[in-house]
């Protein structure tokens, strides 16, 4: 169901309703993903946010397994930090991962190029 709203919502191009939804449900990855593509041109703040946040849990785990998924959020956070012309602040934060992570090669090797 939650997804099927999120669908309407993208659609009908009502990006705050579509955020509420995926923010409510919180335990599905996949509808927070849709939505935060969906509204990369339109609520890039929060796509940042999202991303970030679900990049950084998954690198906490400490389970390479789990590297390619923060990649993708990344890239994400990545693309929306570019749309709002903020270049800099995002080598900031890639540096910064790459400084603290440093001794995580498996990470290391997933997010280069980002």
């Amino acid at each position: 169901m939650p997804d099927a709203l999120a669908d309407f919502y993208l659609e009908e191009q009502d990006w705050d309703a579509a955020i509420a939804i995926a923010e409510k449900s919180i335990w599905s990855l996949n509808l927070l993903e849709k939505v935060a593509d969906g509204v990369l041109d339109y609520r890039p703040d929060w796509v940042i946010r999202v991303s970030l946040e679900q990049a950084e849990e998954l690198i906490a785990k400490t389970q390479s397994n789990l590297y390619p998924a923060a990649a993708k959020w990344l890239s994400r956070a990545k693309k929306a930090y570019l749309l709002k012309g903020q270049a800099s602040e995002w080598q900031a934060y890639i540096t910064n991962l790459r400084t603290t992570y440093a001794r995580r090669p498996a990470l290391q090797k997933v997010i280069t190029g980002l």
